[in-house]
């Protein structure tokens, strides 16, 4: 028997706040039914669990009762949707075949008219353009469901097509950078700032629904800093500063939000920490702005750490209470990550050879989903060092709870904890040098 599962996100922004997954079974004609508590644009995504997954990420809001008819022709699915609400997801169905469509034609598109005498200047503007003109075909799809859907979820789609197209360009912008010498940053710079910078002041307060726009907003203030400093580079404080000076309302709440809750591996914790605390003072959403100042009172310096209780090889549980005593040098990997490898050789030749005869405990996490596979890795090496001491999710992976604690998104994440148990720092550097001063610190203290 089948069975369907939906993942409900309320707030779906970048660590998707408040996500809940829902599981039925299929009844003997294939029905399923899912009742969800929306007061807003939502996201749900459906997932069926068939020899060939297939899945459909769709926008809902309140009011919506459709209903979905999958139907399967070997391992080709396709769904048709019909009830109140259902115009927006045959809109978006209609959008997608659009994108498709665009890709396919992408390649036969004659190049427009020279901007610059530099040929990379030129490609850069280029796909600028051809992101324009897709985002006007696009806006033309939408335009066509005008009477058919909410006015609230035409702003959001309307957002949508912008914001996908705002990244693009981003991308383009940060990837053009790379290589530029400072003529053709000069000539970046001036592209950016007219062709992508531009605001949007036609949008209305509903575009802070969208994920696409939120992550645009974010990158282009990304871009802004790296353009207009000399060295490219900035700080976590610069860009928190930005993100909160350039927007207003709902949409300023979700665009900090979103970024404080990165991974931000290798930011100082004082900065993520200032960054916080300077946030739960200005938003004005509740759900986000409880939701930072949860998050500050995980990662500060001092707060009691996350006790978990977690699985080694041999199947004993390992508890950070039984490690009191003793500064924790904690990472967390999955197989396949490369950086957690360097990291893992890092320690291995840099760090552990150190604190032989010190009260310093390495403790590796791992968060695969499956077990053979973690210890397939420890046996073949590289991802811990020979010293630590391994500990498994459970195959809970990213949905365990010490990564939802620490809103840990991406990997290696490292902590010190210190003697006590408290945080020392949940953001320590992976310079070897400066790991080792944090440590030695955690042990003076």
């Amino acid at each position: 028997m089948d069975t369907v599962t939906l993942s409900f996100k309320k707030e779906f922004i970048y660590n998707n706040i408040g996500t809940q997954n829902l599981t039925v079974a299929c009844g003997d004609q294939g029905a399923f039914c899912f009742r969800l508590p929306v007061s807003h644009v939502a996201m749900a995504t459906l997932f069926l669990n068939t020899t060939k997954p297939f899945m459909v990420y769709r926008y809902i809001e309140p009011g919506d009762s459709i209903y979905c008819l999958v139907k399967r022709s070997g391992n080709n699915f396709w769904v048709k949707y019909s009830g109140p609400g259902a115009q927006k997801l045959n809109c978006m169905d209609a959008l997608d075949n659009k994108r498709k469509e665009l890709n396919t034609r992408l390649i036969s598109k004659k190049p427009f008219t020279l901007v610059s005498q530099d040929p990379a200047i030129n490609r850069l503007a280029n796909f600028i353009q051809r992101s324009d003109e897709d985002a006007i075909e696009l806006l033309a799809v939408l335009e066509s469901y005008r009477n058919k859907i909410s006015h609230q979820m035409k702003e959001v789609l309307k957002a949508d097509i912008l914001g996908e197209s705002g990244r693009a360009k981003c991308s383009l912008v940060f990837y053009a950078l790379q290589t530029a010498d400072p003529k053709q940053r000069e000539e970046i710079k001036r592209l950016f700032f007219s062709r992508v910078y531009c605001k949007n002041s036609s949008l209305s307060r509903f575009a802070a629904y969208s994920e696409n726009y939120i992550e645009f907003l974010y990158r282009r203030c990304q871009r802004q800093i790296e353009l207009q400093g000399l060295s490219g580079k900035y700080s976590m404080q610069e860009l928190y500063s930005l993100l909160a000076k350039e927007y207003r309302g709902l949409i300023r709440d979700r665009v900090i939000t979103s970024y404080l809750l990165r991974g931000h591996t290798g930011v100082a914790n004082k900065e993520l920490e200032w960054c916080l605390r300077k946030a739960v003072t200005i938003l004005v959403t509740p759900i986000y702005r409880d939701c930072l100042e949860n998050q500050l009172n995980r990662i500060s310096t001092g707060v009691p750490a996350y006790d978990f209780s977690l699985p080694g090889p041999d199947g004993k549980l390992v508890s950070l209470h039984s490690l009191r005593g003793k500064v924790v040098l904690m990472d967390f990997w999955f197989t396949g990550c490369s950086a957690c490898k360097d990291l893992a050789a890092s320690l291995e030749h840099d760090v552990v050879k150190l604190y032989t005869d010190s009260p310093v405990a390495f403790v590796s996490i791992c968060l695969d989903k499956d077990k053979d596979k973690w210890l397939k890795s420890l046996e073949k090496g590289g991802y811990s060092t020979n010293s630590s001491l391994n500990l498994f999710t459970q195959g809970m992976a990213f949905n365990h709870p010490i990564a939802g604690y620490y809103k840990i998104s991406g990997c290696p994440f490292l902590l010190i904890i210190d003697k006590e148990g408290n945080i020392f720092s949940a953001r320590p550097p992976r310079d070897p040098q400066e790991l080792c001063n944090e440590l030695n610190k955690a042990l003076r203290k």
